[in-house]
């Protein structure tokens, strides 16, 4: 590929990224989603714009935590990122236990901005390292970030890193062959650090079958701030830790919360035969109001101006 091809990439990329609606923007997505074979042959891992003054680490060869939002960017186009959008207010807390590199992380400090803050929890040291680069550099300075796993007690608990491209799926359950090491890190239950939480206003939780560890954790934070909670559940990754996803969405019910699917429009949850869906819940002493399914047009490098 020629140097000129690679900086029309790049700038494509980066254009794409930043602005979310332009006419004809899906031709652009399309055409830049068929040069992956270039992308991953000529870019390099590392700091990424995604937003004004906001910077994730990426890696092209991840498919799902690099290349995707080398091209895509905070997809408001996708139903959680748009979700996530509507929830959160300036000045909220949002905590993002499972940050990985720090997607939604940054998606949240761009939201709740100055008065905001952002608390971000990521288990396997490599990965909290390239979650340092959105933690030293996002527009409104407001993440603090913790390297450490989120469970129902403190602790030290084995951990399971993931393969180099695909880091996301670190996990205390065992990942097998997968699995790129296996080391020892410090957990935490959210309910011991309580008092140093501020009010929170939305939750999400994506730890690969720790989602009801997590959750019994942080009984008295739910009980004290009744926030939305946003969990990925996978049924067969619950059941290696000792849980089910009929044992984990019964917990948030006998707690006043209603379960829905995240999907356009949004749907009251029902068990399916399904590998994996995104939940959102809803306490019942704080529904969900002018919530707007439609897709709203946003140029994420305009938003300090």
């Amino acid at each position: 590929m020629s140097i000129i091809k690679y900086h029309l990439l790049k700038r494509l990329c980066e254009v794409n990224r930043l602005n979310q609606d332009f006419p004809g923007r899906w031709r652009l997505c399309r055409w830049l989603t068929e040069q992956n074979s270039s992308i991953l042959a000529y870019f390099k891992a590392g700091p990424v714009k995604v937003a004004d003054r906001t910077y994730l680490h990426l890696d092209p060869a991840e498919p799902y935590d690099g290349l995707k939002t080398i091209i895509h960017g905070l997809n408001i186009r996708e139903p959680l990122t748009n979700i996530i959008r509507q929830l959160l207010m300036p000045g909220d807390c949002f905590l993002d236990i499972g940050a990985n590199v720090g997607y939604f992380s940054a998606l949240a400090s761009l939201t709740v901005g100055e008065n905001g803050q952002v608390l971000s929890f990521e288990a396997a040291p490599s990965t909290y390292q390239r979650l340092q680069v959105l933690a030293n550099n996002n527009l409104f300075n407001n993440i603090k970030t913790f390297n450490c796993a989120v469970s129902d007690t403190n602790g030290e608990v084995e951990f399971h890193c993931g393969p180099s491209d695909h880091t996301g799926i670190a996990s205390m359950r065992e990942l097998g062959i997968k699995a790129s090491s296996t080391i020892k890190v410090q957990a935490i239950c959210l309910d011991n650090i309580l008092k140093e939480i501020p009010p929170v206003r939305l939750i999400k939780i994506d730890v690969e079958g720790a989602e009801m560890l997590v959750s019994l954790g942080m009984k008295h934070l739910l009980q004290r701030d009744k926030p939305y909670i946003i969990v990925e559940v996978t049924d067969g990754f619950l059941r290696q830790l000792g849980s089910n996803k009929y044992e984990l969405v019964n917990y948030f019910c006998d707690l006043g919360y209603s379960p829905f699917r995240i999907q356009i429009p949004l749907d009251s949850y029902k068990h399916k035969d399904e590998y994996q869906c995104d939940v959102l819940f809803v306490h019942q002493s704080n529904p969900i109001t002018n919530f707007n399914e439609k897709i709203y047009h946003i140029n994420w490098g305009a938003i300090g101006k």
